[in-house]
Parts: structure tokens; sequence; C-alpha cells
């Protein structure tokens, strides 16, 4: 059906490999607005996203929403765009928009989605928690495949961008991954959330040649940069957590490769409405260029609680459960659990060491990610007020 969309150097019929030497987004709708469907409007990822992109003019939106009524889910995107928005710029963007309550993970929910018009998808909505195991798979994987059916009888779609993980590469890589090496069939993941967006793009490359897609796969998300954590405080809360209870991972000389929640919305805004791509997957990360050193961060912190960095205890993610009193004491005995195994879980990824190249990228003209400790204060100021628990009630 969308064959035309694709250059003849990159036709399915014409490569075995799935990246191609060119991918560009041939419109038979010159002229006309683009109609975007995008689903995770009320996510972080997808706030940041439609707060970026309400730059464009020529856009028009459909957003589908879980609510009581069209009247409900539109309040409901309303609230949680003005995380990123003042009030008439969020009634500006909302002025464009179709917002549609609908449940995509049921089938009414996606018959009811209007794709009459539609020019481009960006699929956001995920179940993102490192903890979570109920409901991600049918989630992150059934959801996307039924999606991808519905998709199917779009006529005007010229592009459908899927926003995956970089972290589907296990618990295993290189210390430099590049976008070709993955998905891996033998991959062991840390979590399930990684193993089902994993599968759901080998999938969505496999069952649905005829549809025009692009994968994203962001690296780890912590806050915005000008924000800070004030729309939202996921992972962030684990920095503050450690700096709590006085633990830094052995891994204290490796880099994070992190990257804030507008950056990744500029980069999503060109992969989404650039005319021609070069490759039809790419990482949104850091690179080496800025990754950022967990020591530093962590004597930043040190720095401003005005502590010494010495009174820290360095351990590796199998010890952490020899420090449950510290935690217990500093989060109570009823989070203390959970907190305890979600940074068991995050410094295993901190101990990865790992970085996701960002040459495609920078190659179609984006500049570097802002640094962690460009932005770092800003993230403190904004959790002043919150407790950390507070901030962790997204992931456990």
């Amino acid at each position: 059906m969308h064959e035309e969309r694709l250059t003849s150097e990159d036709s399915p019929a014409t490569h075995g490999a799935w990246e191609g030497a060119a991918y560009a987004a041939v419109s038979r709708y010159e002229g006309r607005r683009k109609r975007v469907l995008l689903t995770g409007a009320t996510g972080f990822l997808g706030g940041a996203f439609l707060a970026h992109a309400r730059a464009h003019d020529d856009l028009e939106w459909v957003l589908p929403a879980r609510g009581a009524s069209d009247a409900d889910a539109r309040e409901r995107v309303a609230r949680r765009l003005s995380r990123f928005l003042g009030e008439a710029e969020v009634a500006r963007v909302l002025a464009r928009a179709q917002v549609v309550c609908a449940d995509l993970m049921t089938r009414d929910g996606l018959a009811r989605l209007p794709l009459e018009g539609v020019t481009h998808v960006v699929h956001l909505a995920a179940n993102t928690s490192f903890i979570a195991k109920k409901g991600v798979w049918e989630m992150n994987y059934e959801g996307t495949r039924a999606l991808a059916e519905r998709l199917r009888d779009a006529p005007a779609l010229e592009r459908f961008v899927y926003v995956g993980t970089a972290m589907i590469c296990g618990g295993r890589p290189s210390e430099t991954v590049v976008e070709d090496s993955y998905p891996d069939a033998d991959a062991e993941h840390l979590v399930p959330y990684t193993a089902s967006k994993a599968a759901a793009e080998a999938m969505l490359r496999q069952d649905f040649p005829e549809l025009p897609l692009v994968v994203v796969r962001p690296s780890i998300v912590i806050g915005h940069s000008t924000l800070g954590c004030a729309p939202s405080g996921s992972i962030f809360w684990v920095v503050r957590a450690l700096e709590r209870v006085r633990l830094l991972s052995g891994a204290a000389c490796a880099g994070l490769d992190v990257v804030p929640a507008d950056y990744v919305a500029l980069a999503l805004d060109h992969l989404t409405f650039s005319r021609s791509l070069r490759h039809r997957t790419y990482h949104i990360s850091a690179g080496r260029e800025s990754a950022t050193s967990i020591r530093e961060t962590a004597a930043r912190i040190a720095a401003a609680r005005v502590e010494p960095l010495e009174d820290f205890t360095i351990i590796a993610s199998a010890d952490v459960k020899k420090h449950k009193h510290r935690i217990v004491e500093a989060f109570g005995a009823t989070n203390g659990r959970r907190v305890q195994m979600a940074l068991g879980l995050y410094l295993r990824f901190c101990e990865l060491n790992v970085c996701f190249d960002n040459a495609r990228l920078r190659a179609e003209g984006l500049p570097p990610a802002p640094k962690l400790l460009d932005y770092l204060d800003v993230c403190l100021a904004a959790s002043a007020h919150l407790s950390i628990a507070e901030q962790a009630d997204d992931e456990i």
C-alpha cells in the first residue's frame, strides 16, 4: 500500500537488508496540512514532543487518550501538557487537535481512531517501567501489533515512527552500541520492558514491511534541560535515592548515556518530519561526547548538599540488599523493599558502561545532547519540594 513512499533504492523489493541506502517520505499530498496521530500524548516524552512540535503551523493532531468521554480525555491531555506549557499555549495546541477518547488496548478504542488523512504516526504509548511485569508485554508488543494492523487502513500515511529504546541491547553489550546490532534474539534482557520493546521492533519489521516505518531509540531520559524534573521525576529519583542513602555505583568511573526529554523531542521532530532520511533506525543518545560521569554527578550533588563525596559507600548492584537497613531507614518499611529492588536494577544498567552511537543522528544535523551535569542544578531545584517516593511513583 505504501511502497510509493520509499525511494527505489530503499524498496523492500530491492534490498534484503532492512537498512537501505536512503529513505525518503515522498508525499502524494504535497501542499496539504500534515495530520499527525500521536499516541502517548499524556506521557513524559509525548508531552515534550507535542510542546516542541507546536512550532509547526501546518500540523493537525489526532490525540487518543483514555477518559470517560471525549471532553474528559481532552481535559486529561490539557492537564498533562500544562507540565510543559502555559495555559494559553496549551489552548493553542488543542485548538488544532482532535482528542479522541480511546483506549488503544481495546478493539473498540482502535476502531475509534480517525485515520482518514493521517499522514504521520508517532507511537510513543508504552509501559516504560523497569519494575513492572504485569501488562508490559500486552501494551508494548500486543498493543503495537494491533496499532500496526489498524494503520494498514491509513491511505495517506507517509511515515510511521515507532519509539523504542536503546536499552534493547540487553545485559552484555559492547561498550559502543550501533543501531544495526539490534534487535538481537540472543540478547539477555535485564527487564521485561526492554524485551517487549525489542520484540515489538522486530515484529514490525518482519510482519509489516509495507508500512513506512522509522525506528527511533532514545537512551536514558532524565529530566528537561530548562524545566528540570518539574514535568517528570522519572529516573532522576534514582539519583536522589542513592544520594539519600549515601551509596554509589562501583562503576563510578563509567559514563551514563543520558539525554533530556526536550532533546528527544527535538530529534523526534526532525526524524518525523524531515523530507528525507538516510536511515530507518536512529539512536537519540548522548554518545561519547555528552556522556555523564557517575562520579562527577555524585560529587556535584554532594557539593550541593555540602557533604563530602567520601561519605558514599561504593557498591555493586548485587550488594544493594546488604544495605537494606539504610534504605528502610530512609524510605520506611512500605517503600523500602520496592526502592531496594529498583536500585538494584538501575545499578545493573549503570554497570554496563554502555554508550549508544549517535553518528547517524548527528549526520542529520542535530546538535550534541546537553550533558546531565549542564542541567543537574535545574533538576535538583525542581525536585526540592517533592519527596523521592513521590517522584518514584510512576515506576515503583
